[in-house]
């Protein structure tokens, strides 16, 4: 057993299903990512391999799933197949374990792609997200995650007309991949002693 000190997961090797394991410490009948042992009979964790289960993969709301398959320009029936397929209680899952949104949406005459379709679903949530917490005009900006950990860098512009001030807030879950990568703010058009 691994675990991470004040951590609230642990890493274990299940020898029955011959699987390596990370489960909450509370909960330890739920696997959150698994991979296979590795053969030969070792003890140490796989570098490779491993896996979350199909419902951590992305899902949202059938309401939200609703509106962004509206916005991608699917009919209500077609709609209604998709969560047939994908649907489970009230939440809309991209996988599941006898399909997939990918293969599901393969089945519809569509210009755009299952990726292009998805993102609607995405920018449906943080639309809901921007209005809950007040801020409709927000804009919601992520980075590939998780990205690549090799030399690169990536430019986002983002702009709000008229803007008095500026408030930038990040998830509580946001990390950079080591203590080389670096991360900043600039502001366009502004003197550095206005921009703060």
């Amino acid at each position: 057993i691994f675990s991470q000190r004040g951590g609230e997961h642990i890493m274990c090797c299940d020898t029955t299903k011959k699987i390596w394991k990370v489960v909450h410490k509370e909960q330890p009948d739920v696997i959150m990512a698994s991979a296979p042992m590795q053969d030969g009979g070792t003890m140490d964790p796989p570098r490779a391999g491993w896996e979350v289960p199909y419902t951590s993969r992305g899902c949202v709301s059938q309401e939200i799933f609703k509106q962004g398959m509206k916005e991608a320009g699917i009919s209500d029936a077609q709609c209604k197949t998709l969560i047939s397929a994908l649907g489970i209680s009230s939440k809309v899952y991209r996988y599941t374990e006898k399909s997939s949104f990918a293969q599901e949406w393969a089945k519809l005459s569509h210009t755009k792609s299952a990726d292009e379709a998805w993102q609607c679903c995405v920018s449906a949530v943080q639309k809901a997200m921007l209005k809950e917490h007040g801020i409709e005009e927000g804009q919601v900006v992520e980075t590939e995650h998780p990205y690549p950990a090799q030399n690169g860098s990536w430019n986002q512009t983002v702009r709000f007309e008229n803007a008095k001030s500026l408030k930038v807030s990040f998830s509580s879950r946001c990390m950079t991949y080591d203590s080389c990568a670096s991360f900043s703010i600039l502001s366009g058009t502004l003197s550095k002693s206005t921009a703060g």
